[in-house]
C-alpha cells in the first residue's frame, strides 16, 4: 500500500480545496488504493479562473492614486447598423394563363401542376347539368370518396402551390370540360 500523508486516507476528496495551497503530489493513476484518484479531476491548481467583465472599474486620479468600484454604464452606440427592407415584390410582376381539360370516370387526370409562385387557382365545371359532377383533390389518388364535389357550373378556388387533380363521377358519359385559371407571379 503507498504511503500517505497525514492529511489524506482512503476515503479523501480533491473536490473540496479547502486548506490546500500547492498542486498536490503526483500519484500513480493505476488503481492500488481503495479510491481512485484521477488527476485533475475537479481540482482549480491548473489554469487560471475566469473572471466576468464587470461594469465597476478602477478610475485612476491625476495624482497616481486610485479610486475603486466606479460604476461606469455602457455606452450607447450612436451609429447602429443600417437595416435594409427586402420586399419579396420587387420586380414581380402578375400574370395569368387559362386552359380547359377534359375529365372522364376512367382514370384521374392532371388538371394543374404545381406552380411556384401562384397565387390563386381557379377551377370551373363547364358542365351545365348538375349531374356532371367531378371530383377534385391534391393527389393523384383521388376518387369519388376522396375529392371535393364539383357539380356542374360550379367554380371553387384555391390559394397556394399545390396541383390539383381530377375525376368525374362515376354515372358520367362521356369526359366533362374543366376551365382552369392559374394567377402567378414571375420575376422581371
Amino acid at each position: 500500500m503507498p504511503t500517505e500523508s497525514p492529511q489524506e486516507g482512503p476515503y479523501t476528496s480533491y473536490n473540496e480545496n479547502e486548506g490546500r495551497t500547492a498542486v498536490p503530489e503526483n500519484m500513480s493513476p493505476i488503481l492500488d488504493r481503495p479510491t481512485p484518484y484521477l488527476p485533475y479531476r475537479g481540482a482549480m491548481f491548473h489554469g487560471v479562473a475566469p473572471t466576468e467583465p464587470s461594469l465597476y472599474q478602477a478610475e485612476e486620479l491625476p495624482d497616481d492614486t486610485a479610486t475603486t468600484d466606479v460604476y461606469h454604464p455602457p455606452q450607447e452606440d450612436l451609429n447602429p447598423v443600417a437595416v435594409r427592407i427586402v420586399d419579396t415584390a420587387a420586380h414581380e410582376y402578375k400574370q395569368w394563363r387559362a386552359w380547359q381539360i377534359p375529365v372522364n370516370a376512367s382514370a384521374p387526370c392532371m388538371v394543374a401542376n404545381r406552380k411556384e409562385g401562384q397565387s390563386n387557382l381557379r377551377v370551373r365545371n363547364f358542365a351545365t347539368q348538375g349531374t356532371n359532377r367531378v371530383w377534385i383533390g391534391p393527389d393523384p389518388s383521388v376518387s369519388v370518396y376522396t375529392g371535393y364535389p364539383l357539380a356542374g357550373n360550379d367554380e371553387v378556388v384555391f390559394s397556394g402551390e399545390a396541383p390539383v387533380y381530377a375525376i368525374a363521377d362515376v354515372g358520367v358519359v362521356g369526359p366533362v370540360t374543366l376551365a382552369v385559371l392559374s394567377e402567378f407571379a414571375t420575376a422581371q
